[in-house]
């Protein structure tokens, strides 16, 4: 139980970060000039 909560808190946590994950990947693919 305490697992598969650890394991919801985890995957939250995953999908608030990556917005900014993928905002991070688009910065260094195309700096800006």
């Amino acid at each position: 139980m305490l697992l598969l909560l650890l394991l919801l808190l985890l995957l939250l946590l995953l999908l608030s970060l990556l917005p900014l994950l993928l905002q991070l990947g688009l910065f260094l693919t195309f700096p800006p000039r």
